[in-house]
């Protein structure tokens, strides 16, 4: 008789024990139910705060050439909402690249001299900021400096690989102005062709 209590006590002890393992069971799923969900908001925002991050801080590089005084020159000048990290500078005369402006002049048959010139090889624009990157040192310099780099004897281009601060790239040139890239795309200015100056 004893036996039989026995058996019975563990009989209805082992509907309750597979009770709580079954609740701990459902328990474990919801919590890892409401992690998988956690973590999709989370990169979901992250994703949007960085989609928000790209438009506030879009660069917009403009490469363009002045003839009017008192700004005559070449300008590179930043557009857009966010700096402009510039990571190369190619000039060309005549389809063929230069490492200074003082080859340049050289290539062109200009006597050196007679201008002054700003780099913009590695560092950042800042919003609204415009460099001229080469003007006549004076006003009685302007026409000497107007007849070879506007004229029609000599073309001269200048083509700037810049980035963004999250890292999307552009290329801006006199020719084509700047044109944004939908993929990550290389730099086409080779380290050989890299302007110095």
């Amino acid at each position: 008789m004893t036996r039989m209590l026995e058996l019975l006590a563990e009989r209805s002890a082992t509907p309750a024990v597979r009770a709580g393992r079954s609740w701990d069971a459902y328990a474990v799923a919801i919590a890892t139910v409401i992690g998988v969900l956690a973590l999709l908001v989370s990169a979901y925002t992250a994703y949007v705060q960085r989609q928000q991050l790209r438009t506030s801080a879009w660069p917009y590089l403009r490469v363009w050439w002045a003839d009017m005084p008192p700004d005559v020159g070449i300008h590179a000048e930043n557009t857009g909402t966010g700096p402009a990290r510039v990571t190369a500078v190619r000039v060309t005369v005549d389809n063929k690249p230069v490492a200074s402006w003082g080859k340049a002049q050289e290539v062109m048959g200009v006597k050196p001299g007679g201008v002054t010139f700003r780099s913009i090889s590695d560092r950042a624009l800042t919003v609204g900021q415009d460099v001229i990157m080469l003007k006549p040192y004076s006003e009685e310099e302007t026409a000497r400096f107007e007849e070879p780099f506007f004229g029609s004897t000599h073309s001269v281009g200048v083509t700037v690989c810049y980035c963004s601060i999250v890292d999307e790239c552009w290329v801006a040139s006199t020719d084509s102005g700047a044109r944004a890239s939908s993929d990550p795309e290389p730099c086409p200015v080779t380290a050989a062709e890299r302007f110095k100056n």
